[in-house]
This record gives structure tokens, C-alpha cells and sequence, in this order.
């Protein structure tokens, strides 16, 4: 069963160049924006569809929330919380 992603959520691509999380930044229909914060700023995310990205987890709740209000996150905040789950793998 594959789950779709949603704003907040962490992605790991699974198809094309890019390697490695990534944070969701916007998401319409069946294509998410993602962003981190280094190769891929937050100001100009990637659009990226839906079938070829995994979830791998979440954003902390409070980052979640203002990204989903379509708030702004540090390219330099978003690195570091990224390198949670490359941690991880």
C-alpha cells in the first residue's frame, strides 16, 4: 500500500537524480513540492510525483504545522532536521 504524501512529511525519492530526504513542502493532487534546504531551496521546491517518492516519516509537528499554513522554514533549520533520518537509514 502506498502512502500519499502530505505537507510536513519527510520523502525519500525513489526515481530520477534525486537522492536522499526531502521535506514536503506543498502538495496538489497527485504531485508534492519538496524541498532540503541545500541542492533544492525552500523557496523553489521540486515538483515531484507522488508514485516516485516514499514516506519515510514526519517533520516535527510544530514545523509540520507552519509549513501546511504555508508558512516559511530555513533552508539552514531544514538541513539540520533532515539529517535526522539520513541518520537513520
Amino acid at each position: 500500500m502506498h502512502t500519499e504524501p502530505k505537507c510536513g512529511d519527510v520523502v525519500k525519492c525513489s526515481r530520477g537524480r534525486d537522492d536522499g530526504f526531502f521535506a514536503v513542502m506543498k502538495t496538489e493532487g497527485r504531485f508534492c513540492y519538496i524541498a532540503d534546504g541545500a541542492r533544492r531551496k525552500t523557496e523553489n521546491p521540486k515538483k515531484k510525483n507522488g508514485r516516485h517518492v516514499e514516506v519515510a516519516g514526519r517533520l516535527p509537528e510544530e514545523i509540520a504545522s507552519r509549513i501546511a499554513a504555508g508558512g516559511r522554514v530555513g533552508n539552514a533549520r531544514l538541513k539540520k532536521l533532515l539529517k535526522v533520518f539520513e541518520k537513520q537509514e
